[in-house]
């Protein structure tokens, strides 16, 4: 059987690189996290466990709660998880380290670049504000921008037309098993990052074209004239 060394790769004739938002390129993972576990202690009654958490890591929100506990009122759940994660988010914010110079140094390539994520708009944006970050982005797609989402490849086909590119034209990075599938089925090369919650063996289980282990090494694979 080939394999693919996902952890060496040349990228070549990129023109742009898309980026998953949470867990990619803002550390926003003890943030969700915590605010999930609280959200269902406080309707069920009783503490959950992280690991409950690993399987629906990077669904659309009201799609993991439901998933995570099906008899949960989601027009309740939802108000109360966003309180939480409204807290959490002024605590606890950050940026990948090292991300910020990366962005910079893409953008002084002459890449284009934007962000594809299952985030509401108003969060996603205030996210990218909060870390300094939305200044870099020329698209930022999210979840209202399509009906159909990761794994699904509408929200990075929609990305294309906003920029009007070729699927052949751009790289997609993400920090979950879900954001190669998408860039899978969008006909893009996808690189997964190392350092989400899932961890490099899920992600390499779903063959990206490249393994990440910093920020800086999307760099060192980029093939530029």
């Amino acid at each position: 059987m080939n394999t693919i060394n996902t952890d060496v790769c040349t990228l070549v004739g990129v023109r742009a690189l898309l980026f998953d938002l949470d867990g990619t390129i803002v550390d926003t993972n003890e943030i969700i996290q915590r605010a999930i576990l609280d959200t269902l202690e406080h309707f069920i009654g009783r503490a959950w466990s992280l690991s409950a958490l690993i399987p629906h890591w990077g669904m659309r929100l009201r799609d993991q709660l439901h998933a995570l506990c099906p008899e949960l009122d989601l027009d309740a759940a939802v108000p109360y998880y966003r309180e939480r994660y409204a807290i959490y988010h002024e605590m606890l914010l950050a940026e990948i380290p090292g991300t910020r110079a990366v962005l910079d140094a893409l953008r002084q390539q002459g890449l284009r670049l934007g962000v594809v994520t299952s985030k509401k708009r108003l969060n996603a944006r205030q996210t990218l504000q909060d870390v300094g970050f939305l200044e870099f982005f020329e698209v930022v797609v999210v979840e209202e921008d399509t009906t159909r989402h990761k794994p699904a490849p509408e929200p990075l086909l929609y990305a294309l037309t906003c920029l009007d590119l070729a699927p052949d034209d751009v790289v997609y990075v993400g920090d979950n098993p879900d954001d190669i599938l998408a860039a899978r089925a969008a006909h893009m090369r996808a690189v997964a990052v190392s350092w989400g919650f899932r961890g490099r063996e899920a992600m390499a289980a779903v063959q990206p074209d490249l393994i990440i282990y910093a920020p800086s090494d999307i760099l060192a694979h980029l093939a530029l004239s």
